[in-house]
C-alpha cells in the first residue's frame, strides 16, 4: 500500500520568491521538462500537490524504445510486441513493428527525478496570481503562497488550471460528448466520477447505449 508522503500541518511552511523557470505538475510531462533544463544553469522550481511518484495520474505504458532513450528501463515491467484487441465478435492479434513496456509508476517518476538538477516543494496550485512588479514574471497562486517565473510550465493536466481564456476547462463547461460537467454531490446513485474528478459518468447507460444497433442509436 503506498505511503503519502506529502506534507502537511507545520511542516507546509510558507513558499513564495521568483525563479527562471516554474514547472508546475510533477508526473511525466513535468519532470521531463526538469530533466531537459538539467545542466542550463536555470534556477528551475517544480511544484505539485504530491510528492513525486506518490499518486499515480496515468496509465503505465510506454514504447520501449523511449525508455531506453531516457535510462529508465530499471522502471519497466512487462514488454509486449502484439497488440489484442477483444471485441464481441472474437479476439484479433496484431504484431507490431515496436514493442512498448509496462512500467512502475513510482520508480519511473524517482529515475526521471534523478536526472534533474531542480527544486521541488509540495504544493496545490490554485490558479495565477497578480504580479508583484512589473518585470513581466507570471505569479502562480498555491496553497502556501505566491511564486513566480518568467517561464511556466503548466503540467497539471486536463484542467489547464493556468490557461487563460476559452482554453480553461472550468466547472459547468461542457466536455467532448457534449455533457454539461456537475459537482460530484450532484451524482446519482448508480453513478461515478473517474478519478474522482467533476462530471457524471453513468457507466450502465453508456454499456447499453453500445449495444444498441447503429439505426437504434439516439442522441441523447
Amino acid at each position: 500500500m503506498p505511503i503519502r508522503a506529502t506534507k502537511r500541518g507545520d511542516q507546509r511552511t510558507p513558499l513564495e520568491g521568483s525563479h527562471d523557470v516554474l514547472v508546475c505538475g510533477a508526473s511525466f510531462a513535468g519532470l521531463a521538462v526538469a530533466r531537459e533544463l538539467a545542466g542550463s544553469g536555470a534556477d528551475v522550481l517544480v511544484i505539485d500537490r504530491y510528492e513525486i511518484g506518490e499518486r499515480q495520474t496515468s496509465a503505465c505504458g510506454i514504447p520501449t524504445e523511449w525508455l531506453q532513450r531516457l535510462g529508465l528501463m530499471a522502471a519497466e515491467r512487462q514488454r509486449f510486441d502484439t497488440l489484442v484487441m477483444h471485441t464481441p465478435h472474437g479476439d484479433a492479434r496484431y504484431r507490431l513493428p515496436w514493442t512498448f513496456s509496462t512500467f512502475d509508476y513510482r520508480e519511473l517518476c524517482a529515475l526521471l527525478w534523478e536526472q534533474c538538477d531542480a527544486r521541488f516543494e509540495t504544493a496545490k496550485v490554485n490558479g495565477r496570481g497578480r504580479p508583484a512588479n512589473g518585470d513581466g514574471a507570471i505569479a502562480v497562486e498555491t496553497d502556501r503562497g505566491t511564486v513566480s517565473a518568467p517561464l511556466v510550465v503548466d503540467a497539471l493536466g486536463w484542467r489547464r488550471i493556468l490557461g487563460l481564456g476559452d482554453g480553461v476547462q472550468p466547472a459547468g463547461a461542457r466536455d467532448r460528448r457534449g455533457a454539461a460537467e456537475q459537482e460530484q454531490e450532484h451524482e446519482r446513485p448508480g453513478e461515478r466520477s473517474p478519478r474522482g474528478h467533476h462530471g457524471r459518468c453513468d457507466y450502465s447507460r453508456r454499456r447499453a447505449l453500445r449495444q444498441r444497433r447503429p439505426d437504434q442509436r439516439s442522441d441523447q
